[in-house]
């Protein structure tokens, strides 16, 4: 299920969600100054996690602001601390060469595992690896989303991925072939449809 809304909207009517996975928006994706999205960014972590019945998993990619790094996975440890959540799994996704330099944001990404119960059967998987084929540019990558479904496949209380910024549906498509149902939230109608195409084919396949 593909939900056309904001997520301020959709979260206050949420009593619980069974397994997140998500990449919050960037700044540049809001129309919120610094210490505005700073501020949201923080609250609607606490609100997802707070009602995550597992794992609420976050893909997310650091941004430099004015010459300053916005490390995201402080931001989100701080969020979960709030929320009653451990750190389980801390991933580092690389989007560029070793010995690439991007000038606008760092060439590496986040995967953030953070759960309530202590998660008693923690699988290894490696912790540093390249991102892999995307669908568009900065989505998550195979690897990455392989990465995520690797560990969540291992446990039976996991049946339903939410993603409350499901984009263009990467997330929710890797769900669909992995036979979860899925949710997911957007507020741009014509990502909604993006997505849904995207299921759609799954299906047909």
């Amino acid at each position: 299920m593909i939900i056309n809304d904001d997520v301020n909207n959709w979260i206050t009517k949420q009593n619980s969600i069974n397994c997140l996975v998500t990449s919050m928006p960037d700044k540049e994706e809001t129309d919120l100054n610094h210490s505005e999205w700073n501020k949201w960014f923080k609250d609607i972590a606490f609100r997802l996690m707070n009602i995550t019945e597992t794992y609420a998993v976050f893909y997310q990619t650091d941004r430099k602001y004015n010459g300053k790094l916005i490390p995201k996975d402080k931001l989100l440890y701080e969020a979960a601390q709030m929320a009653n959540m451990d750190l389980i799994y801390h991933k580092i996704v690389l989007k560029v060469n070793v010995d690439k330099v991007n000038l606008y944001r760092p060439g590496y990404s986040h995967i953030l595992f953070f759960s309530k119960d202590k998660r008693t059967t923690q699988p290894v998987t490696p912790d540093v690896f390249h991102n892999g084929k995307m669908y568009y540019k900065n989505s998550i990558g195979e690897n990455a989303l392989n990465c995520i479904y690797n560990i969540l496949d291992k446990y039976d209380d996991i049946d339903t991925i939410t993603d409350s910024f499901c984009g263009k549906g990467s997330i929710l498509c890797a769900a669909k072939e992995r036979n979860y149902n899925y949710v997911g939230v957007e507020i741009l109608s014509d990502y909604c449809d993006i997505t849904n195409k995207r299921l759609a084919e799954i299906m047909k396949d």
